[in-house]
This record gives C-alpha cells, sequence and structure tokens, in this order.
C-alpha cells in the first residue's frame, strides 16, 4: 500500500476494516510505505494469534509517521523492520506502544529501524518477551536525532550481533538522547558480543546523552563479551556526552560487567561515579 494523499489518520477500527491487519486466524502482514505524507495510527492492534509474515511501516523522503496507545504482539518477522523511518527530512514518533512476543528469524533487521532523516521520538513505550535472531530492538542510524524516552525494555535477547536491546551511530552534528529507560534480563547471546543492553558508537562530531536510565541484569557471554549494560565507543574527542544519574546492578560479562568503554583517540576524561 503506497499512500498518495498528505495526511491520513487510522484508528484501531479502520486498520482492521481496510488495510488487512487482524487480531487472529491467519495474518500475512502488512507493508505501508509513507512519503511526503503524514501517516497517523492511533489504537491500533498488531499482530496474529497465528504466524505473521511481518508487519512494515516504512517512512520514506519527507514522510512522517505518528504511532499513539498501539500494540505489536505474537509477531513472527521474516521480512521488512517493523517500522523504519528512512530518508531526508522523515520525522515522526512513536508514543504509548507496546511490543509482546516478537521474534525475528534471520532478517538482519530491528523493529523500530531510525536510519536517516530528521527528529524521531520512541517514548512511554514498552518492548518484553521478544527475541531477534539477527536484529534488535531499536538500530539507529548516524543520520537521524533520536530521542528514547522514559521506556521499559525486558527479557529482551539478540541472537548474534552487538547491543540487545539497543545499538547504532551518532553521526557529526547529530544528537541520540536515551533518558529514563529501564533495561532489564537483556542479553546478547553470541560468544563475541558486546553491550547486552546498548552499543552506540559517537563519531565525530556526535553527541550522545545517556541520563537516568536502569540496567538491571543485563548479559554477554561470561567468556569473551563486553559491556554487559553499556558498550560505549567514542571515536575521536570531537564529541559530546552525558552520563549522569545512572543506575546499573546484576549485570553480567567477561569484561565490563555495567560499561565498557572504548576511546579511539587519547583521552583526558571523566565519568560519573556508578
Amino acid at each position: 500500500m503506497t499512500l498518495n494523499t498528505q495526511e491520513m489518520n487510522i484508528d484501531g477500527d479502520v486498520a482492521k476494516a481496510k488495510i488487512g491487519i487482524v487480531e487472529g486466524g491467519e495474518n500475512k502482514g502488512v507493508c505501508i510505505l509513507c512519503s511526503a505524507n503524514t501517516l497517523r495510527f492511533e489504537g491500533c492492534s498488531f499482530g496474529a494469534e497465528s504466524e505473521s509474515i511481518g508487519v512494515g511501516l516504512i517512512c520514506g523522503k519527507g514522510g512522517k509517521v505518528e504511532l499513539t496507545n498501539c500494540e505489536f504482539e505474537n509477531i513472527r518477522m521474516t521480512k521488512s523492520g517493523m517500522v523504519t523511518f528512512d530518508g531526508a527530512g522523515v520525522g515522526g514518533f512513536i508514543d504509548k506502544v507496546i511490543v509482546r512476543n516478537v521474534t525475528r528469524q534471520n532478517v538482519g533487521r530491528s523493529l523500530f529501524e531510525l536510519r536517516n532523516g530528521g527528529d524521531v521520538e520512541v517514548k512511554n513505550t514498552t518492548m518484553n518477551e521478544s527475541r531477534f535472531d539477527d536484529g534488535n530492538g531499536i538500530e539507529i542510524g548516524e543520520g537521524i536525532n533520536a530521542k528514547i524516552w522514559n521506556c521499559t525494555f525486558k527479557s529482551i535477547q539478540r541472537g548474534s550481533g552487538n547491543g540487545g536491546v539497543l545499538n547504532g551511530r551518532v553521526g557529526s552534528g547529530k544528537c541520540v538522547d536515551i533518558n529514563k529507560c529501564v533495561f532489564e534480563e537483556c542479553r546478547c547471546e553470541s560468544m563475541s558480543a558486546i553491550g547486552g543492553g546498548v552499543d552506540m558508537i559517537v563519531g565525530d562530531g556526535g553527541n550522545l546523552l545517556f541520563d537516568d536510565n536502569k540496567m538491571n541484569g543485563c548479559t554477554v557471554s561470561e567468556r569473551s563479551g563486553k559491556g554487559e549494560g553499556l558498550h560505549l565507543t567514542f571515536e575521536t574527542t570531537n564529541i559530546e556526552y552525558s552520563m549522569k544519574n545512572d543506575t546499573f546492578t546484576n549485570n553480567v560479562a567477561e569484561k565490563g560487567e555495567d560499561v565498557y568503554l572504548v576511546c579511539g583517540s587519547p583521552w583526558t576524561m571523566l565519568l560519573p561515579a556508578l
């Protein structure tokens, strides 16, 4: 489905009736491409009791996608990312969304992909009991400003790759703000994994804010994993960062149980007491 109108509002009833979203029985998924338009979902349920090939909401150049009070549940993803922001000038938000029992199989894609564009927010959102063979909860590209606020991630597992819940790169002139989030019992399972909860690379000229977050019981391999809670890479000294009032408890890794920091150049820095 490709939208040609300038603006479209979809509530739960309209979604079920007109774009094939169902809450039981067979569901072969839905794919919507939104470019140069505004697409709003409110009170929609995406998922099925049986297997689903995927849900794809793709926000392209100049588009805006807004999801409020929606649920993604009992979905087996085998195709595209669930919600993708990728294109110049894209924007929107994901607010009060619940994700439960979602699995991804060998597709190398994440649930929420904030890849490139303008400003995107993920806030007041809960993600529980989901597993990804290759991919994770949120992927952040270097060409976007992203805010992840007041979200809870619990029992999220990643089979291969880094960053059990969230990974990405902060590009030049961009800011990623992760604030008041809870990461609990999240895990990367591969032997060389890094960042059981979060793995972020801050490139030259990037800005990372990581304040008032809690990480509890996150794990990577005890034999070779690094940074069970948080793994950070600062590529140059020309960056900005903030780590304030974060709490780390009961995290397990071979190196850096709570925080593992990699600096690409000689650094003089002061980290707050954990």
